[in-house]
């Protein structure tokens, strides 16, 4: 009989085979999500309908994003001069996906038969026929210093590559070290955008934290697809302030990937993870003979899938669906990726307690020039029964959108968008099988019982220079626990009942792009955040449950921060 641990390399050996026997023709490496730039660069390129564009699962592969580079230049004329600029830049960044020599650069300090040293951007590639590698340093700094200078910062250093061999094999790999000073955040409950870490706390007897972040994977690619072991971060949804299926603000975790692409018309996206739960298995824990306690975590994984359809031209509906499980070893039918694992959850768990399984629907329009709608929407637990009763809501989060490009004026585009997320949304009454990695929550940043508006004015003048304005405000409820209380229906919490936290801020941003890897930004915040006296808590409790110390109350902050790589 084969273990049933057995089955789940059987399901690899068996999946390479077939991919083994497909015609070769492509090459898969995930860019960062950090390179903000190109990722705002495609949007407006598919909002200007100059290419045709899927944008509701990050982060894409490089060879992608070239294919819709190419598709762009065969389109010159119809691009205004920064954005021409602008896609000869990125063009140059994404050379080593042609199939052409990488051509030599100004900026180029030394070359060689194979090896050419960079200076813009700063970088070594090595290049020959069978086997290509890019490799750059990762160095930063960035302050946030408040009107009382008061400060904190996030210093950075390390490197990373990427790297194809043959015709079918792309990898890559990130190493970054952070130090924050003083200031640590984002912590798990904290209400922020940024993605978190898992801190040594004042190392050293230094004031702050260390924590270090390594991405990287190996990737298998033919013509219409890839398959890949990946330790990443992963981002579904369109948003401009934050998605509400996967935000991608956890750190980093291991995962298989499958991406498919076998018709126009259709993609198709799979993940099958292995997530840190942070809940000790006091039965595998143990006390090592020398007397070292030795705590080890409950099994957690994460399978999920999402389909996108393209019906039309710039328009894409899609759709997924994904659970959480633990306490077991691997399960083969989630290692299925075009399943409904909640049906599947029924029969593996029937008559015990169930697992947590979620449901998501995207919709993206460019269909109007210059514009793009787009709206997407959550479903952690729905009963048809709910809809007809007031007194009682679904387990839901929605998101809609409005971006509009180079109208009325060129190289300015303008952005709002709504959130709101009912009470209850991405918790569960398990801890091993919450919807988070390392106590961060997968869904929007605000979690549950919460609302959040934005907007944001950028200025483009020039390929080089980025100016944003945005304002935020934001509303966190009543934070209700899900305890299931006899007598007590949770799915009857009132919606916004009374207001714990709010957040107003208006932000402006400069953004410098000194070369192709190397940023300066420049910042000015007005922000306000308030707790409130609510559910026998005071106002600091939920001010020092959702936000860093360094915030609270009604503040100015000044941001300076100079970046070399993602």
């Amino acid at each position: 009989m084969i273990h049933k641990n057995k089955f789940y390399f059987l399901f690899l050996f068996v999946l390479f085979a077939f991919i083994n026997m497909q015609k070769i023709n492509a090459q898969v490496v995930y860019e960062s999500m950090n390179n903000k730039g190109i990722y705002a660069f495609l949007d407006e390129l598919a909002t200007e309908q100059i290419i045709s564009l899927n944008s509701c699962a990050k982060p894409f592969s490089r060879e992608l994003i070239f294919s819709k580079l190419a598709q762009a230049q065969s389109k010159l004329s119809d691009l205004n001069k920064r954005q021409q600029d602008e896609l000869t830049k990125y063009i140059s960044d994404f050379s080593m996906e042609s199939n052409v020599d990488v051509p030599i650069q100004k900026a180029t300090l030394l070359k060689t038969h194979r090896i050419m040293l960079n200076f813009s951007p700063i970088s070594l590639q090595y290049t020959d026929f069978l086997f290509k590698i890019f490799i750059q340093p990762v160095i930063g700094r960035s302050y946030i210093i408040r009107d009382d200078k008061q400060y904190t910062y996030d210093n950075k250093v390390g490197a990373s590559f990427f790297a194809y061999m043959g015709k079918n094999i792309g990898v890559y790999a990130s190493l970054t070290d952070h130090y924050l000073y003083k200031s640590v955040f984002p912590m798990p409950d904290q209400l922020l955008q940024m993605q978190g870490g898992n801190y040594k706390i004042n190392n050293g007897s230094r004031a702050g934290a260390d924590y270090s972040e390594m991405v990287g994977g190996i990737n298998y690619s033919w013509k219409w697809g890839s398959f890949g072991v990946v330790k990443d971060n992963i981002m579904w949804g369109d948003n401009a302030n934050g998605s509400n299926i996967f935000s991608g603000r956890t750190p980093s975790f291991g995962m298989i990937k499958l991406a498919l692409s076998p018709a126009k018309w259709i993609d198709f996206n799979y993940l099958h993870g292995w997530i840190p739960s942070m809940v000790v298995d006091s039965a595998r824990s143990y006390v090592s003979p020398n007397g070292v306690q030795r705590n080890i975590y409950r099994n957690k994984y994460i399978a999920a899938n999402m389909i996108s359809i393209k019906p039309f031209q710039n328009f894409y509906f899609s759709f997924g669906n994904s659970i959480i499980y633990s306490d077991k070893s691997i399960q083969i039918a989630y290692l299925i990726p075009f399943m409904f694992y909640k049906s599947i959850d029924h029969s593996l768990t029937m008559g015990v307690e169930n697992e947590n399984s979620q449901m998501f629907f995207n919709i993206s329009s460019r269909n109007i020039k210059h514009v793009h709608l787009y709206a997407s929407y959550f479903i952690d637990e729905w009963s048809f029964k709910r809809i007809n009763d007031k007194t009682k809501h679904n387990f839901t989060s929605g998101k809609a959108g409005l971006n509009i490009q180079n109208f009325p004026f060129q190289n300015l585009s303008f952005c709002f968008e709504y959130t709101k997320t009912l009470p209850l949304t991405y918790k569960h009454r398990l801890e091993s099988t919450t919807f988070a990695s390392n106590n961060y929550n997968f869904g929007h940043y605000l979690g549950d019982n919460s609302e959040d508006i934005f907007a944001s004015l950028n200025y483009k003048p020039f390929s080089f220079l980025k100016i944003q304005v945005s304002g935020n405000i934001a509303k966190k409820g009543n934070d209700y626990d899900y305890i299931i209380i006899p007598g007590q229906n949770i799915d009857s919490y009132p919606i916004m009942k009374d207001i714990t936290w709010t957040k107003r801020e208006i932000y402006t941003r400069i953004d410098f792009i000194l070369s192709r890897n190397v940023f300066i930004n420049l910042g000015f915040q007005h922000s306000q955040i308030k707790g409130y006296d609510v559910d026998s808590k005071t106002a600091i409790e939920y001010l020092t449950k959702f936000s860093p110390l360094f915030f609270h109350g009604i503040q100015n902050f000044y941001f300076f921060g100079v970046n070399l790589g993602f």
